[in-house]
């Protein structure tokens, strides 16, 4: 791996960072699953109302997480993980009933797990560095 004396450096950085993150990785996808759990539980009971409603003929049901692989648990934690990524189509749906509660869950899941946890990256990654960088002379890059 490190061919070249000058990325030598760089590819011990990429190695011991990612070493690193692994804690990091494990309570980001805690997180993701907690918040994809909530937004399942949502729409499950928005599909119960929807389907009591549509029976008298007053609304038709659209889900709050989009169909991807045909299983809804994996479906929300899909749809959290966009989320995590910037992209979610979870704020475009309009469901009657639980929309005020699926806004709060979406900036809520917004601040924790973009603004927060790219912070803990940053810091995590940023030590890394650090530490490489004082054993720099000792790793004979």
């Amino acid at each position: 791996m490190r061919l070249f004396e000058e990325t030598s450096f760089y590819v011990l950085l990429v190695i011991e960072a990612m070493y690193d993150i692994r804690y990091f990785l494990m309570m980001f996808f805690c997180c993701v699953a907690m918040f994809a759990n909530a937004v399942l539980i949502l729409d499950l009971a928005h599909a119960n109302q929807a389907k009591l409603l549509t029976e008298e003929g007053q609304e038709e049901y659209t889900p709050l997480i989009p169909d991807v692989t045909g299983n809804n648990p994996i479906n929300a934690l899909i749809n959290q993980y966009l989320l995590g990524l910037g992209s979610s189509t979870l704020a475009d749906q309009e469901p009657n009933g639980v929309k005020q509660l699926v806004w709060f869950y979406f900036f809520l899941a917004t601040i924790i797990i973009n603004i927060n946890f790219l912070n803990v990256l940053i810091a995590i990654v940023s030590d890394s560095y650090a530490r490489i960088t004082e054993a720099r002379q000792s790793f004979a890059l």
